[in-house]
């Protein structure tokens, strides 16, 4: 393998060979971490049951009003999905699981860890 054909696979790798394409995959990658590892991750419960990981922060903008932003990708494995369909034996938790969000602005959902909507 040349030199060039190993940074082709590397840049593939990364995004591929676009630098906007290789900065949304670095993007994703890091909200998929901090999905897993920020203390600002929760639990957002859709209206259909199902349940996602998320970003919740509070707007740093204006003070006045307790309004947060929310951060989610658009698809992601679903953490209840046995409970949802008792008929799946062993729910699939990498990426063959990945279901389409679907969430728009304006949807209402419920934060898990406090229960609020």
């Amino acid at each position: 393998m040349s030199g060039l054909e190993n940074m082709r696979t590397r840049l593939n790798y990364q995004g591929g060979n676009r630098q906007i394409d290789r900065m949304n995959e670095d993007k994703l990658r890091s909200l998929k971490k901090a999905l897993l590892y920020s203390y600002q991750s929760a639990t957002a419960i859709l209206a259909d049951g199902r349940e996602f990981r998320c970003l919740i922060n509070p707007d740093q903008i204006k003070n006045l009003y307790d309004n947060k932003y929310i951060s989610i990708p658009f698809e992601d494995i679903c953490l209840n999905e046995r409970e949802l369909d008792p008929s799946i034996i062993k729910p699939k938790k990498t990426s063959e699981g990945l279901q389409e969000i679907g969430m728009k602005p304006g949807d209402i959902f419920t934060w898990k860890e406090n229960g609020t909507d």
